[in-house]
């Protein structure tokens, strides 16, 4: 496995800062009052992420296992390509890659939402043109654009982006520190105004934490990003694990903090239950719960201080997941698995020209909105939990190698519930709503990887289809019951005259051509899929034929060179049988 030059340069808190800037980002913020609160209230999240925290501690320690032992930018992908060889090792990677890829997404067009929860429709310029039932307009455009370039130019310096994430953590922690604890006093101490503990849905308590626990590798993926930055740590490797866990305990309290927050100043009567459920109807601050209760307990100084969290949360999260992203790729192209030049490096070592690529592709995201942020989160938690359970295997098969108990106790176990994760989270969600070629030999020996690969972005696909569809048909469900609230209530002869009918027709011709547009685009990745199975399909055809070529090659060979090895000596005896013959004539 090749390794990129690179000089050590990150002190512990710089690890320390990537770790946590990457795991935790813009969800954080968004999602306590949306997702957390109504799935599992203020307590059942609070248990379900350290409950989740501890799973991702005997992650982080297989982690810090193989990091010891393959140090460098590769990570998992370097792990599982050397306990199971190239073809596991490119399938982990292709998830890893997509996974962070897909958080630089989401962090970069979440601003959208920060800029409209701060400063309304001060983005809603330009051109505007709709997908999913999103309006997106040239300001949703330019705004996480920039963001990519701002985030892409500081790690071009590998050393400013290490600087930077640093100063952008730090200040992350501290504006939730600072909420949080202006919510405590703010609420006097008493923690019971942030009753009741559990969501009111008449849902088992156990149910509601299984349920956030499912989430975990969402909650925490980024932490494990330090093992590609291995090679550039300036401390020793065997502290990587207290570096990691020290990220996900520092994670854990930020998404208690973040989830509790709202709980303790809600806003309504009714408590964060009312506060929770009247979120349709709302628009910019009070559209977010944790948002609207900086700005309760602190005023506009909580406007100002939860703004600048979001955007330290969002900015660390760019820069780091295109960190380990850009080494990702970096690694795969100094092995040979992906084009050389997408390795090329800049003065001091860093991927430059993998920096360039994610950026480049990154680019082209906002032109869709935020039409598919669950999707987001299913492509991170699945692909996150992928990489786990590689990690934890490649842990279990060297640590039986090597005789080590703890490694075989630890593998197994992480492995065991990255699985279970992986299971617990695919089943609710579903059931509720030419890099190909052979490089010396090194492709095609897993079918199976293969089998799953393919399996993998049929079930991806099929998931981003029915949450955009569902996504589409809850907006024009709104839509018709508005018009049946404001129009057949109020006016019922305008009703019947027509306006009824033309806003049924409407309303089917938005869901049909989301429809049209969800099924092209699902069509697209089926091709993609296609062309993955046909490509292995003539690799292996190709690698058939070539061994054929030389095992007739191989048989040639040998038996000229056998031919020739024993036409020698025979000549030498017919030789000597004719001298001797000759003698005894004489």
């Amino acid at each position: 496995m090749k390794q990129a030059t690179s000089s050590r340069h990150l002190s512990r808190l710089g690890a320390w800062a990537f770790a946590f800037g990457t795991a935790v980002g813009w969800g954080s913020l968004v999602m306590p009052g949306t997702m957390f609160l109504p799935k599992a209230g203020p307590l059942g999240t609070t248990i379900g992420v350290f409950v989740g925290a501890a799973i991702m501690a005997v992650i982080a320690w297989n982690y810090h296992y193989m990091t010891r032992r393959h140090p460098g930018p590769g990570g998992a992908f370097t792990f599982a390509s050397q306990a199971f060889g190239v073809d596991h090792g490119f399938l982990c990677a292709w998830f890893l890659c997509l996974t962070y890829m897909a958080i630089v997404w989401a962090n970069a067009t979440a601003l959208t939402i920060v800029a409209r929860c701060l400063f309304g429709d001060a983005l809603r310029f330009g051109f505007r043109y709709s997908i999913a039932g999103y309006n997106v307009y040239l300001g949703d455009i330019l705004l996480p654009g920039a963001a990519i370039l701002v985030a892409a130019a500081i790690n071009c310096r590998r050393r400013l982006a290490g600087y930077v994430e640093t100063v952008l953590a730090v200040l992350f922690a501290l504006g939730i520190a600072v909420c949080f604890g202006a919510a405590v006093f703010h609420c006097g101490g008493d923690l019971r105004v942030a009753a009741p503990a559990f969501a009111p849905d008449g849902t088992a308590p156990v149910s509601q934490v299984l349920k956030i626990v499912a989430l975990a590798p969402w909650f925490y993926v980024g932490f494990e990003a330090i093992s590609n930055l291995s090679g550039e740590f300036r401390f020793s490797r065997r502290k990587t694990f207290q570096v990691m866990v020290a990220a996900v305990v520092t994670s854990a309290f930020a998404y208690a903090f973040l989830v509790v927050l709202p709980a303790l100043a809600p806003g309504d009567a009714g408590g964060w239950p009312a506060s929770v459920a009247h979120l349709d109807g709302q628009v910019g601050a009070p559209s977010l719960p944790t948002f609207a209760a900086a700005s309760r307990v602190l005023g506009r100084v909580g406007t100002a201080v939860i703004g600048v969290t979001a955007l330290a949360a969002i900015f660390t999260n760019l820069v780091g997941n295109m960190t380990v992203s850009s080494r990702l790729l970096g690694a795969m192209a100094d092995d040979g698995l992906l084009p050389a030049r997408l390795g090329a490096k800049g003065a001091d070592g860093t991927p430059t020209a993998a920096v360039i690529f994610v950026a480049g592709v990154s680019l082209l995201i906002p032109f869709l909105g935020r039409t598919a942020i669950g999707f987001i989160v299913d492509v991170a938690t699945i692909g996150a939990a992928i990489a786990y359970a590689y990690t934890s295997a490649a842990v279990f098969r060297t640590a039986r190698a090597t005789g080590s108990r703890l490694g075989k106790v630890m593998g197994i176990s992480g492995l065991l519930l990255s699985g279970g994760i992986c299971i617990l989270f695919i089943l609710p969600n579903y059931f509720a709503g030419s890099m190909m070629a052979t490089q010396d030999h090194r492709f095609g020996h897993s079918t199976i990887v293969w089998i799953a690969l393919l399996v993998m972005i049929f079930f991806i696909s099929h998931m981003w289809m029915r949450q955009a569809t569902f996504d589409t048909t809850k907006q024009s469900f709104s839509k018709i019951n508005l018009f049946h609230e404001q129009i057949c209530a109020t006016d019922p002869k305008e009703a019947r005259d027509g306006g009824w009918h033309d806003n049924m027709a409407s309303q089917l011709d938005s869901v049909n051509n989301s429809l049209v547009h969800v099924g092209l685009v699902q069509a697209g990745l089926m091709a993609v899929s296609l062309a993955i199975m046909f490509s292995l399909y003539a690799m292996l055809r190709r690698r058939e034929r070539r061994l054929e070529h030389e095992k007739t090659m191989s048989k040639s060979y040998f038996f000229s060179t056998v031919s020739h090895d024993i036409r020698t000596p025979l000549n030498a005896i017919v030789g000597f049988s004719e001298m001797l013959k000759a003698g005894f004539e004489t």
